[in-house]
């Protein structure tokens, strides 16, 4: 069967991959002014790739994040290793999967055992800074471990609902150290939520909801929202901030308590596309300010997210992430590297592989910790298949099939036939089923190389984080 046969190639270019320990370099390098090419490496949260331009976006949501790829590597299938933030992030700057960094939930931090992508570039005597909006992108969980600046910025108290949130909250901060590192070589990571829920309208983003007058316009702001009288009328959980919008997508619409009408889906997908619209602008604003310091052919450039989101989703019927479905875990990679000419590429790549391609473009070592493999040089396979882990789930994906191992079973997708993943195919193919779990199972079998730490949460944290969703 057709399926049995990409199972078995699958197997194939599995083992021939497993005998290559380490990363094949070979990246262009330009010097900077001490001889090497700074990094700067961005997250934007939450962000979907297919809501982009350059990936093939109808509505004008990134003419910057656009205009930066044009002269980029674009990865067109990319994917994150966990469906939220905390584990997601670390396996880009650890180049591990869950399972072997060890931090699956919010009441781990990072061991002191493994090596971060910043340690390493520090230790290569890298000026090192990360600018993030925290939460679960903390010094709690152990995000700063080898950058000699790491800056939080986030306010929850009125009237600043969100302050820090978002990347222009972490502009001055940010421009000004690059102002004072511009004749050294750095490693600069930096981490914005705007296009993580709550969807908050904005002035001077464009519109693209102004034909809609339904109850979902309640949404684009928390005054809106404390005026509409949803949250009472839906018994959705009282708050006092601007998050408590995100009391009312958990509770109310993800659970079915409400019935939304194709205009109110369109909606909300509508202010989702606004928040990328706004953060849009703080990469030319970024970009620009690397020009302005002369830096563009000195500076390795990368731009991603930790996960999706899902926006009801026929079959999922969700406002949420967490979850690994492709509208979670397929998330945008562009890469702008010096010297190097700007290309598309279709090959299966992971987060993971970020720290490998730095080090690799940087002329440094291979570090055999990481599981990932350099993106480049282009000619060079991907990885058969790539790998995800949440809440209790587990997947491996390869460019046409899907499995997801649940506590409540195993279910098997064709993707090629069925990419909104809504057709389980296990029962009736148990000899792939079982081929893709064990496969599954055996690349993820090692032990942690540290084990993680406990953390605990104050009352305040636990707050934040259950005002973004992720807490009961």
């Amino acid at each position: 069967m057709r399926s049995t046969r990409i199972v078995r190639a699958t197997l194939l270019m599995a083992a021939a991959l497993a005998a290559l320990l380490f990363y094949r370099a070979g990246t262009p390098r330009s010097p900077s002014q001490d001889g090497r090419v700074n990094v700067v490496l961005v997250s934007l949260d939450t962000l979907r790739p297919d809501h982009l331009g350059i990936y093939g976006h109808t509505r004008p949501t990134s003419p910057c994040i656009d205009a930066f790829a044009r002269d980029a590597i674009v990865f067109e299938n990319a994917f994150a290793q966990a469906g939220w933030t905390l584990p997601s992030h670390l396996s880009m700057l650890t180049s591990l999967y869950s399972s072997g960094h060890g931090v699956t939930g919010d009441e781990h931090r990072l061991g002191r055992g493994i090596r971060t992508l910043p340690e390493t570039l520090q230790q290569q005597g890298y000026d090192t800074a990360a600018f993030t909006a925290g939460h679960f992108v903390s010094r709690r969980y152990g995000f700063d471990r080898g950058f000699d600046v790491y800056e939080e910025e986030y306010d929850d108290r009125p009237p600043n609902h969100g302050q820090g949130w978002r990347f222009e909250s972490l502009e001055g901060d940010l421009f000004a150290w690059l102002d004072d590192h511009a004749d050294r070589a750095f490693f600069v990571f930096v981490h914005a939520y705007d296009t993580h829920e709550p969807f908050i309208a904005h002035d001077g983003a464009s519109d693209f909801t102004s034909d809609y007058a339904g109850p979902m316009r309640a949404l684009e702001n928390h005054d809106a929202f404390v005026r509409s009288g949803l949250r009472e009328k839906y018994e959705a959980r009282s708050a006092n901030d601007l998050f408590n919008i995100n009391g009312f997508l958990g509770q109310v619409i993800n659970q079915g308590r409400i019935d939304l009408s194709e205009q109110d889906v369109e909606h909300l997908i509508a202010l989702y596309d606004n928040e990328i619209r706004f953060v849009d602008t703080s990469i030319c604003r970024l970009v620009e300010k690397l020009d302005s310091l002369g830096l563009r052919d000195e500076t390795l450039m990368i731009l991603t997210s930790d996960h999706g989101q899902e926006l009801m989703e026929r079959g999922h019927g969700h406002i949420r992430h967490g979850t690994l479905y492709d509208e979670v875990v397929h998330v945008p990679l562009i890469v702008r590297i010096p010297d190097t000419a700007p290309a598309r590429s279709t090959k299966l790549v992971q987060i993971v592989d970020i720290p490998p391609t730095v080090l690799a473009a940087l002329g440094l070592p291979p570090d055999p910790q990481f599981r990932g493999l350099p993106l480049l040089p282009l000619d060079t396979p991907g990885h058969p298949f790539v790998i995800a882990e949440g809440r209790g789930e587990k997947m491996l994906r390869t460019a046409t099939t899907k499995l997801l191992a649940r506590p409540r079973g195993i279910a098997l997708y064709d993707l090629v036939a069925d990419p909104g993943e809504s057709v389980d195919l296990a029962a009736t193919k148990p000899d792939d089923v079982r081929a893709l779990h064990r496969l599954l199972l055996d690349t993820l079998d090692r032990a942690e190389l540290d084990p993680a730490e406990r953390v605990e949460l104050s009352e305040k944290d636990r707050a934040q984080l259950r005002a973004l969703g992720y807490l009961d």
